[in-house]
């Protein structure tokens, strides 16, 4: 699939905004990027920032970044497949994403409610990025770009070539930024369900084997 620069229209946008008051609705882009490539985006961190890696028992203090983090929804995870990585200024978490390989839960790529979660089962070069969030403060500052090519510096030390991550349709500023750093888009997911009725749609380009995507919760 080409990385095309528009890709979501102001009826796109109405639409899924429509329907997800009237039911339950799910638009995510899949974009999949050379870890090399992300890395080179944008590799300077601002002036006191610094990154680092969070360890489980520290996830906590990602609360005062987001205050409407749940800690118990990281604590179960794997701590050897799920990793946790923060920017931070004068000690205060600015920015933060995790990382995850092998077999990612529905849970963790979902938009909130739970039959729009949708499982992803990586390959061993290929990591996972989700639950990315810039404190309120911080945005507009290119934080999660900055965020991503650290993280991807990292990785490719550790022999990991790509990053996977899915986006939702009104996430514009991610997907914008995405796209400048070089992610290629790889498909698209749909699911609706309104008044008993349910439809879900995957389109997702054969390069992304030998990584796939499952279905989502709500598709029976």
């Amino acid at each position: 699939m080409s990385n095309n620069k528009r890709l979501v229209s102001r009826f796109d946008l109405l639409l899924y905004s429509l329907l997800r008051r009237l039911g339950v609705a799910d638009r995510s882009f899949l974009f999949c990027g050379s870890v090399s490539r992300i890395a080179e985006a944008s590799a300077s961190l601002p002036v006191r920032h610094i990154i680092r890696e969070l360890s489980q028992e520290d996830i906590s203090a990602l609360g005062n970044c987001n205050h409407d983090f749940e800690s118990d929804a990281f604590r179960s995870l794997d701590s050897t497949r799920f990793r946790c990585f923060t920017l931070a200024q004068e000690k205060r978490i600015t920015a933060y994403a995790w990382v995850g390989l092998g077999n990612i839960p529905a849970s963790h790529n979902s938009n909130g409610h739970e039959w729009t979660g949708l499982p992803i089962y990586l390959d061993a070069e290929t990591a996972y990025l989700f639950a990315a969030f810039v404190a309120p403060a911080n945005r507009g500052q290119r934080l999660y770009q900055i965020l991503l090519s650290q993280i991807a510096s990292r990785l490719r030390d550790e022999g990991i070539k790509r990053i996977a991550l899915t986006t939702d349709l009104k996430n514009s500023s991610a997907i914008k930024a995405v796209q400048r750093m070089g992610f290629v888009l790889y498909g698209e997911t749909k699911f609706t369900a309104v008044a008993g009725w349910r439809r879900a749609n995957y389109s997702v380009a054969t390069n992304f084997l030998p990584s796939r995507l499952g279905k989502y919760v709500g598709d029976h």
